[in-house]
Order: C-alpha cells, then sequence, then structure tokens
C-alpha cells in the first residue's frame, strides 16, 4: 500500500529487490513496426488549400465591436482541406481561415461537396480557425455580411475537397500529442465585488468576472478556470514515409494579426509545409484548428504585460508540433467513421419590455448606423436577437480512425468543456475542433452564469439556454460511444487473428482478451519506457516504474533504472517521463515508502 504522506520536503525513498518480482506489474506492449508496402494497406489520403481570398477589397472583418473594413491581404487565406478513405468509407476535413461559419454557408458548402465528390454530409468536417482579421460571412456584433464573399465561400470550400479527393495516394498516418503551456491563458478573471465589467442590455442584473481585465488592473483577483495545453496531431505521410499533411488543434484564441490574415494558424501551417518539405512546400497541406478556446487566449493577465505576434505564437506552436513528429509510428491500416448527430437547444431570449428599452436607446443613439460603444452594441443585439427563432439546432460530430477521434462542436466552448470530452473519450487519443459545421456562439458551463462575464452576455454569438453545455457534452460523449461499439462490431476477423507483422503498442490492444468487463488501455510505451518489469503508482499519480535493461547482459553491467511517468495533459497517456535512479544492477521492483 502507498503511504499517505512523506516527511516534509523529502522524496518518497525505494527499496530495489534484486530478485523477487511483486504481486502487481504493468505490462506494456512496445513493439516497432516494420515498412508496410501498399498491398498490406487500405488507407488512402490527399491534401489540398484552396486560396480563398477575396476577389474585390474593401471587405468586412469580423472579430470586432464595432465593424470595419479592410482593402489589404497581409497573407493569403486558404480553406485546407484533408481527405482520408480506408477503402469503404471516405472523410472530408477542410479547416476555414475564417472567424465563424454560419450553418446555412456550412450547409451549403457540403451539399456541393457531396455533388462534386460523393461524400456524405455527415463524413464532411469543416470548420473556421477564428482569425479574427478575414472576411465577415455571418452577422455578428457591429459587423455586417461580406455578401459577394459569402456567396462563393461555398463552392470554394468544396472545391478545395473535390481537389484533395483527387490527390488521394496510398499513405500511412500516425498520432502524438504535445504540451504547450506558453500562450494559453485563461482570460476570464474574478474582480472584486462591484468591479467587473457589465452592461445594461446583457440581460444580466451584475457580473463577477471580466474578460480580459488588463495587466495592472488593481481589481482583479484570479483566473477562473483551467487551461487545456494538450495539441493532438494526426500526420499523414506517404508509403515512403514523405510527409502529406498535418492536422492539430490548439485551445488558444487567435493571436491577433494585421488584416487580412491567417493569423497564427496560416503561420504554423506554413512553417510545418516548409519544415517537413523543403523541396516541395506545396505538396503539403497543413491544418491547424481551433480546439475549445472560448474562455483562453494568448496573453497571460498575471504578469507585466509581454507583447507578442502572431508569427511568434505560430513558430512555437510549430516547433512543439515538429518536436513530437520523429517519434510518431506509422501504419498503412485504417478504419474510418463519422457520427453527426444534431440537438435543439433553447435560446435566452429577451423580454418584451429589455426589447422595447433596447429600442428606444437605439432611437436615440444610434438610428441607422453601426454601433460604437459596448452598450449601444448590446442594445442592437436585443433587438435582433428578438427577431431570430427561440431554438438552435447544434451538429455534434465525432470522426474515429481507429483509435484516434476528432470531436466537432459547432461553439466557442471552454478549455474545461473540451477537458471533460477527453476524459470521457473511450479512444486513446481525442481531438477537439470548435467552431465546426455551423456557429452557435459562446457555450459556457452552467456554474459560469452566476459570475457572469462577457461569454454569458446575452447577444446572436452568446444566447444559448444555461444548460447548453452539459447536454452537449453529453450528446458528443454519446457520439464517440456509438463510433467505438460500431468499431469493435465492425471489425473484421481478419484483423482479430494474430497480426502477421510487429504491430503498434495501441494496434496490439486488439489481440490482448479480456473477460467480460474488463479492458485494457494503453497508458505508456517507447520511447517514455523501455524493458518495465515493475510499478507503483504515488499519491500525486506519478507512475514509478522499473527498467530492467541489463537482464539477460553476461557482462553484469548496470543497467538498470528507475523512471518516473507523468500525465501532464490528464489524457489518460503518460507522455511525461524523467530518470529517477540509473545505473541500477539487476533491478526487478520498486516501492515508495
Amino acid at each position: 500500500m502507498l503511504p499517505t504522506s512523506y516527511g516534509p520536503g523529502s522524496h518518497p525513498p525505494f527499496r530495489l529487490a534484486a530478485a523477487g518480482l511483486a504481486a502487481c506489474y504493468l505490462a506494456f506492449v512496445s513493439f516497432t513496426p516494420e515498412n508496410l508496402s501498399a498491398a498490406d494497406g487500405n488507407f488512402l489520403a490527399g491534401a489540398y488549400a484552396k486560396n480563398i481570398n477575396p476577389v474585390h477589397l474593401p471587405v468586412w472583418v469580423n472579430g470586432g465591436i464595432s465593424g470595419k473594413q479592410v482593402d489589404r491581404i497581409n497573407d493569403p487565406l486558404h480553406a485546407r482541406c484533408l481527405v482520408l478513405g480506408d477503402g469503404k468509407n471516405k472523410i472530408a476535413i477542410c479547416i476555414v481561415d475564417n472567424c465563424i461559419l454560419p450553418l446555412s454557408l456550412i450547409d451549403k458548402a457540403k451539399a456541393s461537396t457531396q455533388t462534386l465528390t460523393g461524400i456524405s454530409p455527415n463524413r464532411v468536417l469543416i470548420a473556421a480557425t477564428h482569425t479574427h482579421s478575414a472576411v465577415a460571412v455571418d452577422g455578428v456584433h457591429g459587423t455586417p455580411v461580406q455578401q459577394d464573399y459569402a456567396e462563393s465561400l461555398p463552392d470554394w470550400i468544396a472545391e478545395g475537397i473535390a481537389e484533395a479527393q483527387k490527390r488521394m495516394i496510398p499513405a500511412q498516418w500516425g498520432t502524438s500529442s504535445v504540451v504547450c503551456d506558453e500562450y494559453i491563458y485563461c482570460r476570464d478573471w474574478m474582480m472584486k465585488p462591484g468591479k467587473a465589467n457589465s452592461s445594461p442590455f446583457s440581460g444580466r442584473a451584475s457580473d463577477s468576472v471580466s474578460m480580459n481585465p488588463g495587466h495592472d488592473n488593481p481589481n482583479k483577483l484570479a483566473p477562473i478556470g483551467p487551461v487545456d495545453t494538450l495539441v493532438p496531431i494526426l500526420s499523414i505521410q506517404n508509403l515512403q514515409g514523405r510527409p502529406i499533411s498535418v492536422l492539430a488543434s490548439f485551445s488558444t484564441h487567435y493571436a491577433g494579426a494585421p488584416n487580412l490574415s491567417a493569423d497564427y494558424f496560416g503561420v504554423v501551417c506554413d512553417r510545418l509545409a516548409k519544415s517537413l518539405r523543403p523541396d516541395a512546400p506545396d505538396g503539403f497541406v497543413g491544418l491547424m484548428a481551433n480546439a475549445t478556446s472560448g474562455n483562453a487566449n494568448c496573453i497571460d493577465f498575471s504578469r507585466s504585460a509581454a507583447p507578442f505576434t502572431h508569427v511568434e505564437v505560430g513558430n512555437y506552436v510549430s516547433d512543439k508540433i515538429l518536436s513530437a513528429l520523429p517519434s510518431i509510428v506509422y501504419s498503412s491500416q485504417a478504419t474510418l467513421d463519422a457520427e453527426l448527430q444534431s440537438i435543439e437547444l433553447a435560446v435566452r431570449m429577451p423580454s418584451e419590455a429589455e426589447v422595447a428599452t433596447a429600442s428606444r436607446y437605439i432611437e436615440t443613439h444610434l438610428q441607422e448606423r453601426l454601433p460604437r460603444t459596448m452598450d449601444e452594441n448590446y442594445a442592437r443585439e436585443t433587438v435582433l436577437l428578438s427577431q431570430l427563432p427561440p431554438t438552435r439546432k447544434l451538429n455534434l460530430q465525432t470522426i474515429g480512425l481507429n483509435d484516434f477521434v476528432i470531436v466537432a462542436n459547432p461553439c466557442e466552448s471552454y478549455n474545461e468543456t473540451g477537458l471533460k470530452l477527453r476524459q470521457a473519450s473511450p479512444f486513446r487519443l481525442t481531438m477537439n475542433i470548435g467552431l465546426a459545421n455551423g456557429h452557435s456562439g459562446y457555450i459556457p458551463p452552467p456554474e459560469l452564469f452566476q459570475l457572469g462575464g462577457y461569454t454569458t452576455w446575452r447577444c446572436r454569438s452568446s444566447c444559448l439556454e444555461e444548460q447548453a453545455e452539459p447536454k452537449m457534452v453529453d450528446g458528443l460523449i454519446r457520439a464517440m460511444q456509438t463510433l467505438k461499439t460500431r468499431q469493435k462490431t465492425d471489425t473484421p476477423l481478419s484483423l482479430q487473428s494474430k497480426p502477421s507483422s510487429p504491430a503498434s503498442p495501441i494496434e496490439s490492444l486488439r489481440w490482448i482478451e479480456t473477460e467480460p468487463g474488463f479492458r485494457v488501455e494503453l497508458v505508456a510505451s517507447e520511447p517514455q519506457i523501455v524493458d518495465p518489469i515493475s510499478m507503483r503508482i504515488d499519491q500525486h499519480g506519478r507512475m514509478w516504474v522499473v527498467e530492467m535493461g541489463d537482464y539477460p547482459n553476461p557482462d553484469n553491467a548496470p543497467k538498470s533504472r528507475i523512471v518516473v511517468l507523468q500525465d501532464l495533459d490528464q489524457d489518460g497517456f503518460f507522455e511525461t517521463s524523467n530518470v529517477f535512479a540509473d545505473k541500477l544492477l539487476f533491478a526487478t521492483c520498486v516501492q515508495p515508502w
């Protein structure tokens, strides 16, 4: 048994037994697969980046309270497309350099995609990156729709997916993840009583939380939420190991870039292309998606201001992704599946009295012009929201690729929502993608409505019922479970038999048989751990493991060691490994004391 506490300031000492293995073991399966030939695999992939720069300037740009028009393209905008196939099913993923994409535009793009490719809409994922430096295709706050661009974008998206499908070739895939703990901070702060920002037209009587309170604000107390620092990665190569595409997602907001711009999302994609395919950057397509960034951005308000650019953020994230790619184990075998379910949620509609008050304010202050201040904006939003339906349709999508799943929601969901989904996932690696398959605005967890703040202020982009978040999470968890159940049921007998060649650690789980009610999960594998024979978990959740690398070497050279594994991103896989004790002779057991 583990002790409940250790001496102050001390590390738990260990007793190393030279013989007599402990009764409890941690089984690791860690094979190194050989390169698979085209005949051995069924996986196909194709990628294409469709340029979606506006044809005419100036254009309206989304992202601010006040509407603005710009007449310059700082860096190109793209619809970055990836089509995957397993010989039976095809999946299309398109990440679009835009702030938000309304459901009506998504439906048109999916219909055009089906016409051009034959891929069913429920197997197509289209998401916005949330750059605040792109063309407005949905009316939000004080920004109107750029109509000509909004009419063209669905066809451009479909054309990009169709071109990606034409480029499909036999390929291999692998997954990994990396922790990005810079440029991601909770932007919602608890304030001293009476010091939080508010608006008389927000639908709230008071607020205790302010978004982006400022670095030197003496009234801020503490951030109110966790951050999700995990960046899941899906990497695609041809059968000769040449990179085709990398898909990743990160739970921070945009960084901020001169208009028009793909923001840091574009920087990541360009840098990956130049690093992985310096011979032909255009032959590679990076896709950098927005995960669950509703309450997080790049600014650390607990410290003095430290200026940064979207290029610095992009370089940081791309460096992290590049560092994880060399250790990925690839497979050319794939089972693809997708699940798309819709739920309908109520909208927090304004009362007749609130609409009347807001209308009088508009007549006095705005008349026909667009809003310039926060109060003007929320007065206008009150009236506009009252003219919309009292419910919203949310498309909830999951895409499964063997042990990897993409969980897509149409909202600006919180970091903690992403953590809930990952912790409840039955898959080994879970990638969250937000602002997908439509736009339903902010979706704070219910308890946040007790505290208030910008994301709870009622408007067209923040209007869902207070219980919306748990309903969405429940729907996405059920969708993941449906995929997993189908995956087990549909597994071909040929895959249930003994593998003819070495399998990856996660693939090897298929051939482990368990009693009913039990299951085996992979928690660690090479390169984090090698030759493990004994383990213990301490009260901090760290895994202490004996690696017996000196058996059965005849020279008696001490090659055993103790390593400490940690699951820093709380996804169930211990991705961080540090050596505690090295050059031990035939160590066989470890025990915290």
